[in-house]
């Protein structure tokens, strides 16, 4: 029942016309200088979850959770960018 606000249909409407990309990676090295290092992409995430449900490892699940937790920090950052 929490509302939802998803901030980068807004980066794209902003910014489409001058960037190349309007990924969140690029958001947040153009807006807020960060530079991801030895990230999980958003596009690995399922896989290293249901890997570490099947193994019980926990390394995949931990990158998982860094990813997240920086998608998190950056779409709250960028919100005074877009207002």
């Amino acid at each position: 029942g929490l509302p939802h606000h998803d901030l980068l249909p807004a980066v794209r409407r902003r910014f489409k016309r001058f960037w190349p990309s309007c990924r969140l990676a690029e958001a947040e090295a153009r807006l807020l200088g960060v530079q991801r290092d030895d990230d999980l992409p958003g596009s690995e995430a399922p896989a290293a979850f249901l890997n570490s449900l099947r193994t019980g490892a926990q390394a995949p699940l931990q990158r998982v959770r860094l990813h997240h937790r920086q998608d998190l920090i950056s779409l709250a950052r960028l919100l005074p960018s877009l207002c």
